[in-house]
């Protein structure tokens, strides 16, 4: 009787560890999936699309902006609100949807050019947005038009930038510093 109730109790702590180290690896998943950013460039710039196919808001600003650039979203002290300037954006988008991402080249920007980014931001929202790192993407994609039984693929490439801050990717989406810094 002793030994079925030892291993019943074996049985049953190893249950619980292994249900706990399934929760901390799904947690763990969740966290990468739902934080704001990304943990790669690359998934970066597939977050950026899936967001602008689904005209979701939300998904948009959190790929794009960091939280404190979210709350600091004041350009050169306005109340333009980021979800206006965001939906306003997404109107324009035609209803797709992206797949097949494939990054071309992946070029590290220099020093000068994370500062200039840096001082952009400080410029007009009148805050330290501390990004450390910044890379010029190239890629392609597979663009599937709603309604369409044909995929279209991007017959050229894309180029576009994204930023790294506090361990994170970002899209870099924002007109008025891409304007500022000379890239738009």
């Amino acid at each position: 009787m002793a030994k079925r109730k030892k291993r019943m109790n074996k049985k049953l702590k190893e249950l619980i560890y292994t249900l706990l180290g399934f929760l901390a690896v799904a947690s763990i998943i969740a966290l990468i999936i739902l934080w704001k950013g990304a943990p790669t460039a690359k998934m970066a710039v597939s977050k950026y699309y899936t967001a602008v196919g689904q005209k979701d808001n939300k998904k948009y600003i959190d790929i794009c902006y960091p939280t404190k650039w979210q709350k600091n979203y004041h350009p050169e002290g306005t109340d333009v609100s980021l979800d206006d300037i965001v939906t306003n954006a997404l109107s324009f988008q035609t209803a797709a949807t992206f797949s097949d991402l494939k990054i071309i080249k992946k070029e590290k920007l220099s020093d000068e050019m994370v500062a200039a980014f840096n001082e952009s931001v400080k410029k007009i929202y009148n805050f330290d947005i501390k990004a450390s790192k910044m890379y010029q993407l190239t890629f392609s994609m597979e663009m599937h038009m709603e309604g369409s039984e044909v995929a279209s693929r991007n017959t050229g490439f894309i180029t576009r930038y994204v930023y790294k801050v506090g361990g994170r990717w970002y899209f870099f989406a924002d007109t008025l510093v891409a304007v500022d810094m000379g890239l738009e």
